[in-house]
């Protein structure tokens, strides 16, 4: 959806001043730069990936810092998974994201008995959930569930997908009597929402009930295998 004309030269004047200045000298920017807005959230579709033009405007975004795309995907932006995907340097912060994640849990889960001990449990399996599940939805994905626009890799299903972990920060919560338990519930089904996105971004999927099943499948298998995991760490610890 295109934003009338008067809202995008607000936006420019906002979001990009310096730009807006120099469309102002040199009208050619302003229309190689032409700003299109797309709302964050977008459950019908996927969003269309960015032309040649908007990735000129939009480069410094794709260097994002790890907060900022954290703040993105926890908003399920559809554009912070595009840029993820497309930055293979993005897989370093990915794997940083889910380590803290896992950490997070495990710090909100601490008040359970699980000690120490099980914040390292919890850090090794998360970590290697996120790994897993990462392969299964690109395994079903690519191979089961794939359409003729479906092009990813390993790597790009790995990034959007650690990313879309982005939420469980807040599972450091779940200490909290009464409420800690009700925390850890909405974070899980907003990180299963975040997931569904990462997926059809990532997976270039124009149905998001597509997605979704990828990504409901995926979670039953991963389910599966972090329960024997989590059986052979338990046991061994």
């Amino acid at each position: 959806m295109e934003a009338p004309r008067p809202v995008r030269k607000l936006l420019w004047q906002v979001l990009a001043p310096d730009r807006y200045a120099d469309a102002i000298t040199f009208p050619a920017a302003a229309e190689r730069h032409s700003l299109t807005w797309h709302s964050p959230v977008d459950w019908g579709t996927r969003a269309p990936r960015r032309t040649s033009e908007g990735e000129n405007m939009l480069a410094d975004e794709s260097r994002a810092s790890i907060v900022d795309r954290m703040f993105g995907a926890a908003r399920l932006d559809a554009h912070t998974y595009e840029d993820v995907e497309a930055d293979p340097s993005a897989t370093l912060q990915a794997v940083w994201v889910v380590i803290l994640v896992s950490l997070a849990s495990g710090v909100g889960l601490l008040g359970t008995g699980g000690g120490v001990g099980g914040l390292i449990v919890g850090l090794v399996l998360g970590v290697a959930q996120w790994a897993i599940w990462a392969f299964v939805t690109y395994w079903i994905g690519t191979r089961i569930l794939a359409t003729p626009e479906t092009h990813a890799t390993w790597g790009q299903l790995a990034r959007t997908t650690g990313f879309a972990q982005s939420p469980g920060v807040l599972k450091v919560l779940g200490f909290i009597p009464v409420i800690g338990l009700v925390i850890f519930f909405v974070v899980s089904i907003w990180q299963f929402a975040a997931m569904v996105i990462a997926v059809r971004q990532a997976l270039d999927y124009r149905s998001t009930w597509r997605a979704l099943s990828v990504v409901a499948i995926g979670f039953v298998i991963v389910l599966v295998l972090t329960l024997i995991l989590g059986l052979i760490f338990g046991g061994s610890s």
